[in-house]
């Protein structure tokens, strides 16, 4: 059998293929959104015990996420210090594991304050 014997194939009908939207300035594609649902920011946190927060100095916290609780190095939004046992709020992330933080509440007004 040769080729020339064949037949050619019927032409295509391309009136059903979809066609590609047109562009206006925008992907169709979106990019993932740059922080996770996992992501620390906006979060509630408390200082540890021992991991107290002072001028210039890194303290730890706790900020719980993603079904537990998780230790960050933190330091003070405001520069200056937060004591053990006081909530945090997470204002941003400087490293992978280091958090900015600042008092989720004024400190409390005691008769030697006045």
């Amino acid at each position: 059998m040769r080729l020339a014997d064949h037949a050619d194939p019927p032409p295509l009908d391309i009136s059903d293929v979809p066609r590609p939207r047109e562009s206006r300035g925008k992907s169709e594609y979106r990019s993932r959104s740059m922080t996770s649902p996992d992501s620390p920011i906006g979060r509630f946190g408390r200082v540890t015990r021992h991991g107290a927060i002072r001028p210039g100095r890194t303290g730890e916290v706790l900020v719980e996420m993603g079904g537990g609780v998780q230790a960050f190095m933190a330091r003070d939004a405001d520069g200056g210090s937060i004591d053990p046992d006081e909530e945090v709020v997470v204002v941003d992330r400087i490293a992978e594991r280091t958090l900015l933080v600042t008092r989720a509440y004024p400190p409390a007004l005691t008769e030697e304050s006045l």
